[in-house]
């Protein structure tokens, strides 16, 4: 919310005028990270990550590569910003043990998406989140000792 309450205050007040300042969307860090993110990408993956638009930069329209970023990698850009380079790390360790895992099942590997990326980078929770619980007893009585329990239950129900 605020990235886009930060966004909102650098748009010009009418269509003539120009920004004076640039509009930081992600850090410098996360941009060198998503770099060398998207490099590992394209040693991992080759040309399976070209074709699912991983790539840094923007082919111009003679086929030569400009400085402009592609809009993929802006957006991964953008939506990891918040992770730190330790999380990113730990995405790419569980990424390679994924991979390895599938080749030994003779699975193809596929590139992630940018969510699926994320969910890597999760550190996974040391404990779980709910507490064991203790399990009930085994019953005591026969099937024929509750049922004539729960007649008795009845008839004093009925009085």
């Amino acid at each position: 919310m605020k990235q886009i309450n930060d966004l909102i205050k650098h748009i010009p007040k009418d269509s003539t005028s120009k920004q004076q300042t640039p509009i930081s969307r992600w850090s410098l860090n996360t941009q060198k990270a998503i770099l060398a993110l998207f490099a590992r990408f394209g040693d991992l993956y080759g040309e399976l990550a070209k074709s699912k638009g991983l790539e840094i930069y923007r082919e111009d329209k003679f086929g030569k590569m400009s400085s402009e970023f592609t809009r993929e990698f802006q957006l991964w850009c953008l939506k990891l910003n918040d992770l730190e380079m330790d999380d990113i790390a730990r995405g790419v360790e569980v990424l390679e043990k994924r991979i390895e895992t599938n080749s030994t099942q003779g699975v193809k590997s596929w590139p992630p998406s940018y969510p699926e990326f994320r969910g890597m980078c999760i550190k996974p929770a040391e404990k779980a989140s709910h507490k064991d619980y203790i399990p009930l007893p085994a019953p005591k009585m026969t099937d024929e000792e509750r049922k004539e329990r729960m007649r008795i239950i009845l008839q004093d129900l009925k009085s």
